[in-house]
């Protein structure tokens, strides 16, 4: 083990150089710029690089910041926002090596706060068990569709559970026409759905709408948005997630929640 309160960006950014095979980053901030390149070599490299971060202002303000890295194959992926925010701050490298401490991946962490690491080699099971917390983590997140990049490939395919689709009237009123099977024909200004889909281990929704009715497909593609807590009449709550839908199928008649295609 060892550990370090100077020369902190320096060490990091050798860990990542000497890197070999994995790279997995839950670190609640990534801005700066020459670990934002050093984790982009590795990953044109070919080492599988996963970066995990929040879903907040201070990564829209950064965004353009990770295009090199998804273009190169690197997987970003987003904390939704909610009651509390990814705080870690760990990586670990080859299933080997773990680094943790105060240290976000920061311009004003490497230049300006009091920060420490710490870096523990040679344990595996260790390695192990921070790797299984981010990929834990990772099932609560989304990842970052740049749909412009050459190497997206990472959308999720989810089935289709049910259907839920209304004819809108002229005094924008909804009445519902169909809920998964039968359809009542009906004069109509367009429909609108509300499309629930599911995976493992989550279960969402996402609306669609369209000047006719249409066919939906058992499963599509997209991805997985922040966690919503929802009631029934009894003040029963569960939980849906929004899910963003990316199918080509549908997504120009995707309404609600709109896929970022940035």
């Amino acid at each position: 083990m060892e550990y370090h309160f100077d020369e902190i960006k320096s060490k990091v950014l050798r860990l990542i150089d000497d890197a070999e095979f994995i790279v997995f980053c839950a670190v609640a901030w990534i801005t700066d710029y020459d670990v934002i390149a050093a984790l982009t070599e590795k990953s044109r490299q070919g080492v599988k690089v996963e970066l995990l971060i929040n879903d907040d202002e201070k990564f829209l303000t950064k965004k353009q910041s990770f295009k090199s890295f998804i273009d190169s194959g690197g997987k970003l992926f987003l904390y939704p926002k909610g009651d509390g925010i990814m705080h870690n701050k760990f990586c670990v490298i080859d299933l080997g090596i773990i680094v943790t401490g105060s240290f976000n991946w920061t311009y004003s962490a490497a230049t300006k706060h009091e920060e420490n690491i710490v870096v523990l080699k040679d344990n595996s099971e260790m390695a192990k068990d921070f790797a299984r917390q981010f990929n834990k983590l990772k099932k609560k997140s989304i990842i970052y569709q740049n749909l412009k990049a050459s190497n997206n490939d990472s959308s999720n395919l989810v089935d289709v559970t049910s259907e839920v689709w209304y004819m809108h009237k002229n005094d924008y009123s909804k009445v519902e026409i169909r809920e998964v099977t039968g359809v009542t024909q009906v004069d109509f200004d367009f429909f609108e759905a509300t499309v629930f889909v599911k995976d493992e281990s989550r279960e969402g929704w996402f609306t669609i709408q369209s000047a006719e009715d249409m066919k939906i497909p058992k499963q599509v593609k997209g991805y997985w948005g922040g966690l919503s807590i929802e009631k029934d009449e009894k003040n029963k709550t569960s939980e849906l997630w929004n899910f963003h839908c990316t199918d080509e199928r549908l997504i120009e008649f995707v309404i609600d929640p709109k896929p970022n295609v940035n």
